[in-house]
């Protein structure tokens, strides 16, 4: 399906959805600056917390464990793959994330700890609530990509042109 969004005056354009489920929206184009402080996803009571972490292309995530005892962080997400290793309770170990899409994060040590890196090439919006309303500013002109992702389901995509 293709969208048709005028850009305003300035050159850039807004595009706006309901999403179903609490959500992770994003369209592919120019990349969003990198956080001024590197997101962390800590290891806490053989759990990732948060268990969803939104970072921009290029971005890196860092993995503090909190717990008295080792953890082994890693991921088999193609074009993000990483195994940090071992390693005690401390700051932690950062991945630089290169490759846009899904990270599934696991623990060797622990196999029911599970959660999520979401790498965007572009704008994006996180619904927290069932048919809550998204926003996405800041579009260029040109043909995107609509990526939806709900609940660990990647949903089809969409084409939208921005004229």
């Amino acid at each position: 399906m293709i969208t048709i969004i005028v850009a305003a005056p300035a050159g850039a354009a807004t595009y706006m959805g309901v999403a179903k489920t609490p959500s992770v929206v994003w369209v592919t184009d120019t990349p969003p600056p990198l956080p001024a402080a590197e997101p962390e996803m800590h290891q806490s009571m053989k759990s990732f917390v948060p268990g969803l972490v939104i970072v921009p292309l290029g971005g890196s995530v860092r993995f503090p464990n909190d717990d008295p005892f080792y953890h082994s962080v890693y991921s088999d997400s193609p074009g993000n793959e990483f195994d940090l290793g071992l390693y005690d309770t401390g700051p932690g170990k950062s991945v630089h994330f290169d490759t846009p899409g899904i990270v599934d994060i696991h623990c060797h040590v622990h196999g029911t700890m599970h959660a999520t890196v979401i790498v965007v090439d572009g704008p994006y919006a996180q619904t927290q609530a069932p048919d809550e309303h998204y926003r996405i500013d800041g579009l260029s002109p040109g043909r995107h990509v609509l990526h939806v992702w709900s609940g660990g389901v990647v949903a089809p995509t969409t084409t939208i042109v921005v004229k």
